[in-house]
């Protein structure tokens, strides 16, 4: 009796090209985004148990909930990204097995996942910019803590003129980077099969955002490190250096990969994708993309000494010596030479120029 069954499919099944090209892109992606995503998790949560346990300060709400906000966005990106890569896969073992091309994502399915990939970027670019504004806060209130008002008045008075400007225009670059984000978001919800023109303006639009997310990150970057230079020049800041030092080494170490990673992806905006270039541009991208925490431990000493020996002068003699303290000095002061005397008239002196002194720092931090 002959055999009537249908004849078994080709094994082994040939692959059709855009399928191979497919599942070599998603193997070569999602371990090392994985991989990012895992190293990521740990770092926040060790960044996350520093400043609610060690770092004692109420303003470590602000950075706990910034530096969490960035993390649910990375996570939403990673988790989505793993759930449609499963159906994709699902669809292509599918479609080995019958020989019948099996559809992955459904059209709903592809809006939802351009609708969150473009609005937790969208998130993770804005924390960016504002975890660096965080900083310089942080550090110019630190500061200025025991500096009296009326000398910070003056300074900012003096100081409002001529950086007021500068300051809004960087300020409005940034929220225009934002806003022109927003509206590619909207518009590819909207338009989400456009022509080949509408194709060409939407990658333009996003390229300039990109840039311009470059440009503004890199200015701000640049005008925060210029502040902290010029502060660390003061001599009346004694063994701060370090500490000036310090901070710029958190800013540089967290602008630099969001830099980088905006100017790479603007690039293959305008760059056009072939298969020769393609794994390695994306894998340049998910090397510097935002999935990292730059975090740093408090030193021993977190406090600014602003406190400068005035006068090496001592007053001694074979007797027994006092020793008078100010705020601002120590002189030891014979007692049997009029000590007192002179111990008064060096600390009404200096008060003058304390003030005087103050102001001139706070000037050169704004």
């Amino acid at each position: 009796m002959a055999d009537t069954s249908a004849p078994s499919p080709e094994f082994p099944p040939v692959i059709p090209p855009i399928l191979a090209q497919e599942l070599i892109a998603e193997v070569d992606n999602w371990p090392l985004n994985t991989l990012l995503f895992g190293i990521y998790t740990a770092v926040y949560f060790y960044t996350l148990y520093l400043y609610m346990t060690q770092k004692k300060s109420p303003r470590n709400w602000f950075i706990i909930g910034w530096i969490t906000v960035s993390y649910v966005a990375s996570a939403l990106l990673v988790g989505f990204g793993w759930h449609f890569n499963k159906i994709a896969t699902i669809a292509l073992v599918q479609t080995l097995a019958t020989g019948v091309p099996q559809a992955g994502k459904t059209l709903s399915d592809e809006i939802l996942q351009t609708m969150v990939d473009n609005i937790c970027l969208f998130v993770i670019s804005a924390v960016a910019d504002g975890l660096l504004v965080i900083i310089l806060a942080i550090f110019l209130s630190s500061l200025v803590k025991k500096t009296d008002w009326e000398s910070i008045g003056v300074a900012m008075l003096q100081r409002l003129g001529s950086l007021h400007a500068l300051h809004f225009g960087a300020g409005y670059l940034v929220i225009l980077g934002r806003a022109n984000i927003s509206v590619i978001i909207i518009t590819s919800i909207t338009h989400f099969s456009p022509s080949t023109s509408q194709v060409h303006a939407l990658n333009g639009l996003i390229g300039a955002s990109f840039f311009l997310s470059f440009v503004t990150t890199l200015l701000n970057t640049a005008l925060i490190a210029y502040r902290i230079l010029s502060v660390s020049k003061v001599s009346l800041l004694e063994g701060s250096k370090s500490q000036f030092n310090h901070v710029l080494e958190i800013i540089i170490e967290s602008a630099v990969p969001y830099t980088l990673a905006a100017l790479t992806t603007a690039v293959l905006t305008v760059v056009p994708i072939t298969e020769a270039n393609e794994i390695l541009l994306d894998t340049i991208v998910a090397l510097m993309s935002d999935r990292s925490v730059v975090h740093s431990r408090g030193r021993d000493s977190t406090v600014l000494r602003t406190h400068t020996q005035l006068s090496a002068l001592q007053f001694r003699s074979a007797g027994a010596n006092a020793t008078g303290r100010s705020g601002r000095t120590s002189i030891f002061i014979d007692t049997r030479l009029g000590g007192a005397a002179i111990f008064e008239n060096v600390v009404e002196g200096s008060a003058a120029e304390e003030k005087e002194r103050r102001a001139e720092i706070v000037g050169l931090a704004v």
